[in-house]
């Protein structure tokens, strides 16, 4: 990443006066089903503390660092970014802890390399009842003092060089993924003086593209809950300039202008379950388009192929997200009646230019706070959870393959194929490995949509960015 030559000695806003402390957690630590903290970091960052984590050395798997820290100088949280950033090592923040200030900036730099297709991937997990704050570069003004030009100056300039430093890290990216969203950095600077910009809720979560582990996957999936999914989705494509509000005025806003391309008629059906070669999709129409007379329709794909319409367990509803995510996209249409829009064939439209991963709790809606959201744990007694029926037929009741899905775990060799097949959703990679007489398992590499079919289950490591499966 660019760096200035103007050493910023200005404070982040919160002052370090001691140095954090770097420890090996040798029994390792874990929260329920969460991530393991190979190390731990706790207390103020100051200079030198990017030599203590230089020292650890990444691995094939990476290795976590957790994060508990009020912040400290701007420049010394930079270069723990620069260090996380480019050794690869996993940034978390626990419950009940805290990362803000140059701390924030830190976890931002959260990231893993290795694995099948040795690919590299952001990892940086906000655990629910954890926090996360950002500051924004500025001059701490102490009341009642008066302030020299030549002190002025000198403010102003670390001020502009913090200023610039964010804006590197807003352009540092590798393998398509970005290390500060446009509407994170959006945000951060528009913070004032020493308030604080938390990531409290889902739509803050998604749209900085930072996510928030130990979630409960929905117990239903509504029309309710594919026009949250979509929604988010569809502000996360658009320009800087239409993310200058909160994330709850975005959403009223988006709804406002939906309602203008159906015309005001609010009892227009926008929500529709359909096919698409076979496997169940979701549409969402009303987003409004560039051409006159035509609207965006999200396409939702989420997998519902291995659950009849009579319902499933939770495990089995895990099941349905690829890899914890929906894969969705937007296709450019003309504005159609209600009953065109039901029997709309999908093998009509466009090719989509990009489909986007939207993480799952986003189906919980962008005003939901983080705290508020369920736990794994909160779920791991329930016995059985129905779902909604669905308007699509069941499918057939052929025996086929089934695949005990591994989220976050790379299968390690045991590969099919020397290359791969790529670019295919997690759905179809499995499919392959169903149609694949030797395939027992595989590994699907989410950020570039890459599938590797596997001989077998020969070994398992922990790798945000992969999804595994393997046969039952």
């Amino acid at each position: 990443m660019k760096r200035l030559g103007i050493l910023i000695s200005m404070v982040f806003w919160v002052a370090a006066a001691n140095a954090g402390e770097l420890r090996k957690e040798t029994l390792g630590l874990r929260q329920g089903a969460g991530a393991l903290c190979d190390y731990r970091f706790e207390g103020p960052i100051a200079q030198g503390d990017a030599a203590q984590f230089s020292a650890i050395s990444g691995g094939s798997s990476g290795k976590t660092v957790c994060l508990n820290s009020s912040g400290g100088a701007f420049s010394d949280g930079l270069a723990l970014f620069d260090v996380f950033w480019s050794k690869g090592l996993r940034a978390a923040v626990l419950a009940g802890e805290s990362c803000e200030g140059a701390c924030a900036l830190v976890f931002l730099g959260g990231s893993q390399r290795g694995g099948t297709g040795n690919r590299w991937h952001v990892a940086r997990e906000l655990h629910i009842g954890a926090t996360l704050g950002f500051h924004s570069p500025g001059f701490p003004v102490k009341a009642g003092r008066t302030y020299s030009a030549r002190e002025v100056e000198r403010g102003f300039a670390a001020v502009m060089a913090e200023t610039q430093a964010l804006h590197d890290i807003r352009q540092t990216s590798r393998n398509g993924q970005r290390a500060m969203t446009e509407f994170l950095y959006d945000r951060v600077l528009r913070t004032s003086g020493p308030s604080v910009f938390q990531i409290e809720s889902v739509g803050k979560a998604v749209m900085a593209d930072l996510q928030i582990f130990g979630v409960a996957y929905p117990k239903t999936f509504t029309q309710q809950n594919a026009l949250a999914v979509c929604d988010l989705a569809y502000l996360r494509r658009q320009p800087a300039g239409r993310k200058a509000k909160s994330v709850d005025r975005m959403v009223r806003q988006l709804q406002a202008d939906a309602s203008r391309v159906l015309n005001g008629a609010a009892s227009v059906t926008r929500v529709r379950q359909a096919r698409r070669g076979g496997d169940p999709v979701t549409l969402v129409r009303g987003y409004p388009a560039t051409a006159p007379r035509t609207e965006q329709l999200c396409e939702i794909d989420h997998g519902f192929e291995d659950i009849l319409a009579s319902g499933a367990d939770i495990d089995a509803f895990r099941q349905t997200f690829d890899g914890g995510v929906f894969t969705v996209t937007f296709h450019d249409i003309p504005q159609v009646s209600r009953t065109a829009f039901a029997a709309l064939d999908l093998q009509s439209l466009p090719t989509a230019d990009v489909s986007d991963h939207v993480p799952y709790y986003a189906v919980y809606g962008a005003n939901t706070l983080i705290k508020d959201l369920p736990g794994q744990m909160d779920t791991a007694t329930s016995e059985k959870t129905v779902l909604p029926r669905l308007s699509f037929a069941a499918p057939q009741t052929v025996p086929r393959a089934r695949f005990n899905r591994l989220d976050n775990i790379d299968l390690v060799g045991g590969d099919l194929t020397e290359r791969g097949h790529r670019p295919v959703s997690l759905g179809a990679c499995e499919r392959i490995c169903r149609e694949t007489d030797r395939c027992r398992a595989y590994t699907w590499v989410r950020d570039k949509e890459w599938c590797f079919p596997k001989a077998g289950d020969t070994g398992r490591r922990i790798n945000n960015g992969m999804v595994s499966g393997v046969r039952r």
